[in-house]
Order: C-alpha cells, then sequence, then structure tokens
C-alpha cells in the first residue's frame, strides 16, 4: 500500500537502477550544447570552491547569509556567460554540483571506499591508508579533509592548466560508470591546484557536499527558482528546472508520463491514539474509504503509447531493467485495448504460487528463502502481482486535482483494466465506511488474517505528490500504532560504530536458560540515558569480542544476528522495546522504549513470550481500535482550556521588558503557585513554558528541593532563579537584575547581566553549605563507619543520621513505601532504613497493602508469604539505584 514506512527501501549505491532518456543525457553529457560547454570551459574550478567556501564559513543558522552568496555566484556566472551571448544562461553545470543529492550522476562511494581508491590510483603508502582509516572510524570528515590534505601535498605546485568546470563535470559523468574509472578519478585528482579543490571534488564524489555546506538541496533549488523545491518533487529533473529560469517560467506543462516524481504518502496514527475512528472523520469525514494495507513495495507504474512500461520506486529510482523482464508479460494483456497511456500508484507484491498467498516484504516463502520484488528470481516460488489503488494519468490527461472518489471510479470502469487477477494485476477493494462499528470490523478482520493493516482514505481527496500530512486524509493504521504491547529483553552485545560509539544493541529472550537472539535495535532513548547505560554495559569489564560465541548464547542463531562485541554476562541490562511485530521469527523493526534499570536480567521475558507477542500485539491493537474516548471527561478538558485562555486574556499588563523571551516556570511557592508566576511572566510580555528547551532564557522555581528542580539542577543546562525574583519584579512594575542571593543555580555568570548590571552584586561566587551532601559522599561516610559487635551506636553513626537528617531529602523514593524484611541483619536493616530515610522513602513496620517495596537479603531467592503486586529488591537494588556502585 502507498505511504510505506520502512526505512532504506533500496540502497541507491548497491542497487542496479535505470535511467529515463532525459537523465541519461544528464549522465553521459557535461554541457547540452556548444555554447553551454564554452561558458563552462572559461568557468574556473577554483572560483566555484571560493564561492563554496564562502557558504560553509557562514553560520548553518544564518540561511539568508548563505543565499546571498549563492546569489552573487549565479550573478558572477552571468556575468561570464555575456562574454559568449546576450541571452540568458543555464545554471545546470554548476547546481548540479551544488545540489549533489539531486544529480542524476551515481558514484556509490563513501569515505573507506574512496580512501581505498585514491590511495590504489595514487599509489600512496600502505601506511597512509592505514592512518586515514582509522581517522574515519571516528569521523568520516575528517577523513576527508586528511584525504585532500594527503593529495594536494603530493600534486605539483604548479599545474599545467587551470581546472574548468566543464573537466570537473565531464570527469565526474565518466567515473559514474559501472567500473569507477581510474584513469579519469586520477587526471581529475592531480590537476587540483589546492587542498580546497581537492577537498570539495571528493564531498561531491561522497555526496555530502550539502552537508559540508550546512544547506539542504530543497534551500539551494528553491534559492535557484522560486518553486524549485516543488518542482523536483513532482518529478522535474535539475537541468528542466534551470532551463524553466531561463524561460522565465514558473511551472513545467510537460507530460506527467515517464517523468519520476514522489508519491503521495500515508500519514500515521500516533501510537497509544484513543478514539481512532473519530480521528479519522475528524480528517476524513464522517463517510471515508478503507482498504487493505498491502506488505510489498510502493512504485509508480506508467505506461506509455507502446505499452512500454517503466517502475518508479518510492525515492524516485527506476527500477524497470530489473522488474519489466519478469513482470510486463504477465500483466499486459489486463490493460484495456483503449488505453493510450497511465501511470498508476501501486504495490508491487509477491505470490507464493505454493501456499496461494501474499508473502510480506522481507519475509520468508514457502521455500524458506527470503524474495526481493525488485530482482526476482524467475525458479522461484513466487511470482510478481501488482496491486492498483490509485490513477494519476490518462490518455495524455493529469488526473491529481480531481477527487479521489472520481479516480476510483475509473479504475473500476473497465476503462484502465479490462480484466483482473489477484496474482497478475488488480485494483484494491475499497469498502466506504459510515460507523465506528463498520472500522472496527474491517480492522479486526485485517488484523486476524494477518495483514499489516488498513488504509483510510478522505473520498474527495486530491493527489498531491511527495506529500504526507493528516490534513491531506490519508492515513495507514496498523497493530504497532495502536497497540500497547512491550518486551522486556536484555542486552547481550553491540555493534560499535565511529568512535566507539553504539550503533546497535543486540537483543535476546530466556530459551533453555540462555539467552536467545531475537535481533537489533538503534533507535530510541536519549543520548543521556544511552551513555549511562553504555557505562553500565562496560563496568569493569568493558566489550569482547570473541572467536567462539559465549557459551550463555542459544545456538539458535544466524550469523546476521551476532554482533560485533559482546556484553559480560555480569553486565547485561534489560530495556523494554516495542516492534511492528515478528517476521521470520526476529523483531520486526524495534523501537527502544525505556531503559529498565529496575528489574534484573533474569526476570525477561520468556521465549513464550515472544512467540505470542505479535498475536498479543495485534490483539490489543483490536481492542483499541474499538475504544471510545469518554465524552464527559473531553468536555470538561475543553471547558478547562477555554476557561484558562479567557482567564489569559483578562492578565493586566505591565510592560513589555521580556517581549520574545521564553522562561520556564517549574514550581510555585507556599504563597504562590505556577499559575501565578506564569502570569507575572505573561504581563511583562514574556513567554512560559512547563520544561525546559533551547530558547528558554532560564528556569524559575520556588521549590528548589523538589525533585523536577534538583533534575534540572543535576543537568547542569540551565540557570536557575528563585521564584522570589518575579514576585519582586511584580512588586516594582519592571525587570530587576538578577541577584546572587535569587541564583539558585548558575551555568553562565552571564544570568546576571541580562537585566542591567547590579551594583550590588559581588564578584565571589556563593559558598557552598557545609552541611550539602551528595550521593558520593554519603556513600564514603557509610563505607567509613566500622560496626563490630555491640550493643549501642558508635559515636561516628550518631554523627551521620544528625548530618542526614538536618539537611534536606534526595526525594528518589519520595511516595513509595518500603517494608524490610526479617531475614535481613541488624546491620543490614539499619544500612537499608538510613538510605530510604534519606531520598524521601516511608517505612513501614509490616506488610500492608501500602507497601510498594520489600527489601530483602537477596533478590535472586525466592522468599515465602510476600505480598503479590509489590516489587522486592535488595540492598544491591538500592546503591544501583543511587548511582552509588
Amino acid at each position: 500500500m502507498s505511504g510505506s514506512d520502512e526505512t532504506g527501501e533500496e540502497a541507491v549505491e548497491n542497487s542496479d537502477v535505470s535511467s529515463g532518456k532525459e537523465d541519461e543525457q544528464e549522465v553521459e553529457t557535461a554541457a547540452a550544447s556548444s555554447l553551454e560547454e564554452e561558458i563552462s570551459r572559461n568557468f574556473k574550478y577554483s572560483t566555484l570552491c571560493k564561492y563554496l567556501d564562502r557558504i560553509q564559513q557562514i553560520h548553518f543558522k544564518n540561511k539568508f547569509g548563505k543565499e546571498r552568496v549563492l546569489k552573487a555566484l549565479v550573478t558572477k556566472w552571468t556575468a561570464d556567460a555575456s562574454k559568449f551571448t546576450n541571452g540568458a544562461v543555464s545554471f545546470y553545470p554548476v547546481l548540479r554540483i551544488m545540489a549533489n543529492s539531486l544529480d542524476r550522476r551515481k558514484f556509490r562511494m563513501r569515505s573507506k571506499r574512496i580512501i581505498s581508491k585514491v590511495c590504489q590510483v595514487l599509489c600512496l603508502p600502505p601506511k597512509t591508508k592505514k592512518e586515514l582509516l582509522q581517522i574515519d572510524s571516528k569521523s568520516a570528515d575528517q577523513s576527508i579533509l586528511k584525504l585532500a590534505e594527503e593529495i594536494s601535498m603530493r600534486n605539483p605546485a604548479v599545474t599545467k592548466r587551470e581546472l574548468s568546470l566543464f573537466d570537473v563535470n565531464d570527469s565526474l559523468c565518466k567515473i559514474t560508470e559501472q567500473e569507477i574509472s581510474s584513469a579519469e578519478l586520477e587526471k581529475l585528482l592531480k590537476a587540483c591546484a589546492t587542498i580546497r579543490e581537492v577537498y570539495w571534488l571528493l564531498q561531491v564524489l561522497v555526496r555530502k557536499i550539502e552537508r559540508s555546506l550546512k544547506v539542504t538541496s530543497a534551500n539551494l533549488v528553491s534559492w535557484i527558482h522560486p518553486n524549485g523545491a516543488a518542482l523536483y518533487q513532482s518529478g522535474v529533473s535539475l537541468r528542466k528546472i534551470c532551463d524553466l529560469i531561463v524561460e522565465g517560467k514558473m511551472t513545467d506543462n510537460s507530460s506527467m508520463l515517464f517523468r519520476r516524481f514522489e508519491p503521495m504518502l500515508l500519514s500515521r496514527i500516533r501510537h497509544g491514539s484513543g478514539d481512532v475512528y473519530d480521528k479519522l472523520v475528524r480528517f476524513c469525514g464522517q463517510e471515508f474509504y478503507v482498504e487493505l494495507k498491502y506488505d510489498g513495495e510502493h512504485f509508480l507504474l506508467h505506461r506509455g503509447p507502446s505499452c512500454e512500461m517503466r517502475y518508479y520506486s518510492r525515492v524516485q529510482n527506476d527500477f524497470t531493467n530489473s522488474i519489466a523482464p519478469v513482470l510486463d508479460h504477465r500483466i499486459n494483456p489486463y490493460f484495456a485495448p483503449s488505453l493510450e497511456s497511465c501511470i498508476l500508484d501501486t504495490e508491487l507484491l509477491l505470490w507464493d504460487t505454493i501456499d496461494e498467498v501474499f508473502v510480506g516484504h522481507n519475509a520468508q516463502a514457502s521455500d524458506g528463502r527470503i524474495y526481493d520484488v525488485k530482482a526476482l528470481r524467475t525458479d522461484g516460488a513466487v511470482e510478481p502481482s501488482v496491486a492498483v489503488f490509485d490513477i494519476l494519468f490518462l490518455n495524455g490527461k493529469s488526473l491529481m486535482d480531481i477527487p479521489l472518489s472520481e479516480r476510483i471510479a475509473l479504475l473500476q470502469s473497465g476503462n484502465v483494466l479490462e480484466k483482473q487477477d489477484k496474482t497478475k494485476i488488480f485494483v484494491s477493494n475499497f469498502t466506504i465506511v459510515k460507523t465506528r462499528e463498520e472500522f472496527a470490523s474491517l480492522y479486526q478482520e485485517a488484523v486476524i488474517s494477518g495483514q499489516e493493516g488498513v488504509v483510510a482514505k478522505k473520498m474527495d481527496s486530491v493527489y498531491k505528490t511527495g506529500m504526507r500530512q493528516m490534513a491531506n486524509g490519508w492515513f495507514k493504521i496498523k497493530p504497532f500504532h495502536l497497540g500497547n504491547e512491550t518486551l522486556d529483553l536484555a542486552i547481550v552485545g553491540v555493534d560499535l560504530g565511529r568512535n566507539d560509539k553504539i550503533s546497535n544493541y543486540c537483543l535476546a529472550t530466556l530459551r533453555d536458560n540462555k539467552f536467545f537472539i531475537v535481533g537489533k535495535v538503534g533507535t530510541g532513548l536519549d543520548d543521556t540515558t544511552r551513555t549511562f547505560l553504555k557505562n553500565r554495559l562496560t563496568r569493569d569489564h568493558g566489550f569482547f569480542k570473541s572467536d567462539r560465541i559465549p557459551s550463555w548464547i542459544h545456538q539458535d542463531y544466524i550469523s546476521s544476528d551476532l554482533p560485533s562485541h559482546f556484553v559480560n554476562q555480569n553486565n547485561m541490562q534489560v530495556v523494554e522495546i516495542r516492534a511492528k511485530g515478528l517476521r521470520n521469527d526476529r523483531l520486526y523493526a524495534p523501537t527502544l522504549k525505556t531503559y529498565r534499570d529496575d528489574k534484573y536480567v533474569k526476570d525477561i521475558d520468556q521465549y513464550q513470550a515472544f512467540l505470542d507477542f505479535d498475536k498479543n500485539l495485534r490483539l490489543d491493537s483490536i481492542k483499541n481500535a474499538q475504544s471510545v474516548t469518554n465524552l464527559k471527561k473531553r468536555t470538561t478538558v475543553v471547558h478547562v482550556l477555554e476557561e484558562y485562555q479567557t482567564k489569559k486574556a483578562r492578565i493586566e499588563e505591565i510592560n513589555q521588558d521580556l517581549k520574545g523571551k521564553q522562561i520556564c516556570i517549574l514550581r510555585g511557592t507556599s504563597d504562590v503557585n505556577t499559575q501565578e508566576l506564569q502570569e507575572i511572566v505573561i504581563s511583562f510580555g514574556g513567554i512560559h513554558v512547563a520544561n525546559p528547551g533551547p530558547k528558554t532564557l532560564f528556569v524559575v522555581t520556588g521549590e528548589p528541593k523538589h525533585v523536577k528542580s534538583k533534575s534540572i539542577i543535576k543537568s547542569n543546562k540551565y540557570n536557575v532563579v528563585s521564584a522570589d525574583w518575579l514576585i519582586a519584579c511584580k512588586n516594582v512594575s519592571k525587570i530587576l537584575p538578577v541577584t546572587r542571593k535569587e541564583a539558585i543555580h548558575v551555568v553562565d555568570d552571564s544570568l546576571y547581566t541580562l537585566f542591567g548590571n547590579d551594583g550590588t552584586l559581588e564578584n565571589s561566587t556563593v559558598p557552598t553549605s557545609s552541611t550539602a551532601y551528595t550521593i558520593a559522599s554519603v556513600s564514603v561516610l557509610l563505607d567509613s563507619i566500622k560496626v563490630p559487635k555491640r550493643k549501642k551506636p558508635l559515636a561516628a553513626e550518631e554523627t551521620l543520621r544528625k548530618q542526614l537528617f538536618m539537611d534536606e531529602k534526595f526525594n528518589r523514593f519520595c511516595g513509595q513505601t518500603f517494608y524490610l524484611h526479617d531475614d535481613l541483619t541488624k546491620i543490614q536493616k539499619m544500612y537499608a532504613q538510613i538510605l530510604l530515610q534519606m531520598h524521601g522513602a516511608d517505612l513501614s513496620t509490616k506488610q500492608s497493602s501500602a507497601v510498594t517495596h520489600i527489601v530483602v537479603p537477596d533478590r535472586k531467592i525466592a522468599y515465602d508469604n510476600l505480598l503479590k503486586k509489590t516489587t522486592v529488591v535488595d540492598i544491591c537494588w538500592l546503591e544501583n539505584t543511587l548511582d552509588m556502585l
């Protein structure tokens, strides 16, 4: 179905793609005419590099500055061209180098490959190659820069002739051949006179020039043509866009047939969304279409007057050469004889001839193989089939601006497909849904039958190329989007990338008391959690590589399952994951949800729970698809929101001292609540937020000891100011400078000068309280206590107690009640009691319903008569949670 959300639909550098006639001309020639060639030959490559350097040096946020430099380059190009013609000339020879990712030339290179190729071509020493690859393992950008230095150092100081723009484009066109032309590459590199010329050439070859310039290709095209980005999205080539500039045209009125463009995409119903049906009605209308979500690959099928067909993928790659030989003869007889030309929006599927079912993308067929519809074998158990769900062009006329209902009527009229066969080509079945029950029934039927989900579409929607917006009224609804099912799995290994950064975590469940690898995951969790998790995984041991698979890993694995490095068994950690389901007995598209530092590895989900995951996910999604939001609750929320907005409008303005400034209001005081502090900010023209972000000036709190305030302080990212400052500002009706007394936590001393200088400020910093304790210092104090056999507490222990309880609680366990098990020794009970009370926990003398945690000597041992639905922990868990280990 359209809008497939699989990333990496195909790797461009590894795919065998063909090109259209227009694209072939772009690749094979460096100039479209003798005039363009003459202008390019007289435009120096060194001149272009100077402009590229200027754009790179401008801060990435200053897009206007970068645009001005590009416009200056266009002016320079036009001035040079005026020597040869009085008319306008195309900027294409320059733009195809700068907007490199939009150029049809495919170099199929990455930094490692370009290093190896250049070292081979220029006969660089093995030591140099090794050094470059070592740098590349940490930073690809640095390795490219170092390679440019190595090449430039070996080039002659004075070249025979200066490199022109035509020379560069001509050689690049030849380098794109299937086997890279070593002679052209050597000639081009040796002709570069400076490091910067080599550097920009290498950036073109690795297709990173836009990233180096800190702009997007869409920016560059839009700066050249006001409608440039939209034109390219609709399939207009880079050369054609430049021609439109010369002609002074805003749009391209040429035929859509055989033009590559991005298809319209489906929006997602966000995970955990309640009342799915009402959301669909909101965007799609009271009545809307529902069809199956086919699990194949999204392609636009173009058919010309002579029955010629081309197949363009979602990312505009042409797979005609590989698909046409196995599919054209199967589907051509099904088209109506009166049909001249058409463009169909389709899903290419795999039909299993043995099981007589459709095989999902990357799923095993009945013969155990995994097939790719873009590179099918003729001797396999599957055959290609086409599901058609939209028509965009018919007999020379575009249909994109007519309603979907009319386009579907054309598809079903018999004027496009004379006959249908689900094993060859067929039109997807559209059902008009009018009620919640009809939608829930269709979704349940699709999910239970093993389909990927359903698609909902607005009946009068028009086709918008490359768009994925909820307002378009096109949605995909899958079990992953609605289900809340998760798995708790162990991290048994990692894949290390550049700079020893973890690119993937290898996950496992317990099977026969061993760790059975179920897949890898690389997305999810913030950087702080990832850093903390890595420290836990490497604690005392680090990662290790082994030629032999560790004994604790289950032997039922495949080579792609194995990580580059294993985790020591004592350092394994537990994470909670979400996934789209199971595929080939492995997790399908998993993502990390949370890090479960409160769970032992022995308590992870067992193998059977893993096998049941897909079924449970689907059942859970069916339940959520039928859910209805409590109308009374929704009405209350709307009423409260309207009441707040009315109250906000009544706030009296004092002045605009805080205009455009964002302040985070975290907590109020005993006298002034959070909402009143927010109103003070509004009265001074400021903006208030509940959580700090990149635009936050500073944080205001009336409770520095609150766990949220302490978390912000501990992050050391934001200046934190007392709520007393805002109150003082209100009292004098102007914004005052922040004093050191009002500053709770200072990251940047500029805090004191934000609103003018205050003569009362002292230069010295505020001394730290002698009674302030951190978790680490408490741990040291506790370790210093020696506890021999005795009847009364030591003086040191009494001193520690006084110091702990005269200062603030850390509130880590605030609101939680702990029961100390009778099997704990007196010393263990005393130690646990001190830690828990210091961190705000409540202690219970008996097991009651209020107890949330039970502290035992060893959590790995089973104890009798423990309360159900309580968390069993031990002292090691307490220390681990408090970062004391």
